[in-house]
């Protein structure tokens, strides 16, 4: 997750490791069992971009064995290219997840939808604030260009979800989350941006989820909930992290 007003180098969305198809090292497959995962490992507040869609999940994707249960899915997000990677081995092999703690960003926009079936243990964090789509939509409407770096996102995306196509949710984004973007640079191949958000971010509840997202999760999130939902945001995102849901929005508290 990131800050209310962040830059955003575009160039990073296109390199080459958005199209590659090369495994990264193998690992170990994430634990099924969703407590035994729980207590061993970071959250945002404690350490910011922890758990992020990296080589390291991407690998525990390859290696887990679906006879063992869903996936164990817990993820801070990230980079982009990484997410359409891993969302790429979650739709060959088809698998099933079940969130822990934690799902945002890229996990919601680009894993979640890649998986046959998903789960919520224990009333999960899930947010969006936005992606990178959408950003480029914005970025297009004030500069009026398409670059090519932007042409290229969309079609490795489109490739990676050719079967299962995401739904759009640019405009309910834009509007719930207040996202606007000023373009800071602009050449013959990409575009560099500045994103400003009225809200860090949005709490889907199951019920936005299934309509916006297509996602129809087992068992409830934490925005189906408000008094979960500020319990959740207090102890694993960043101080002062604030997150609109339902129309209220929450903050989460303060060292």
């Amino acid at each position: 997750m990131s800050q209310r007003r962040s830059v955003i180098s575009w160039l990073a969305v296109v390199t080459a490791s958005l199209l590659a198809s090369a495994a990264p090292p193998q690992g170990s497959a994430v634990s099924a069992d969703p407590d035994a995962w729980v207590t061993k490992t970071c959250t945002p507040r404690s350490e910011p971009g922890c758990a992020p869609v990296d080589h390291g999940l991407i690998a525990d994707l390859r290696a887990h064995d679906p006879a063992d249960g869903p996936f164990a899915l817990r993820s801070s997000g990230g980079f982009t290219p990484n997410s359409l990677i891993a969302a790429g081995v979650i739709l060959e092999r088809g698998l099933d997840a079940v969130i822990v703690d934690f799902c945002l960003s890229a996990c919601l926009e680009h894993l979640l939808p890649a998986f046959n079936r998903v789960a919520a243990h224990d009333q999960p964090l899930v947010l969006a604030h936005g992606n990178t789509d959408i950003f480029f939509r914005l970025l297009e409407a004030e500069t009026g260009r398409t670059p090519a770096c932007m042409t290229r996102y969309r079609r490795a995306r489109d490739s990676v979800f050719a079967n299962k196509p995401l739904p759009d949710t640019a405009q309910v984004q834009i509007e719930t989350v207040g996202l606007s973007v000023t373009a800071t640079g602009v050449d013959e191949f990409c575009v560099q941006g500045e994103v400003n958000r009225r809200h860090d971010a949005w709490a889907p509840t199951s019920a936005e989820l299934a309509r916006h997202f297509g996602l129809e999760i087992e068992g409830a999130v934490a925005a189906d909930d408000p008094g979960v939902l500020q319990q959740r945001l207090d102890s694993l995102m960043p101080p002062g992290t604030t997150v609109i849901s339902g129309g209220q929005v929450y903050t989460s508290a303060n060292d």
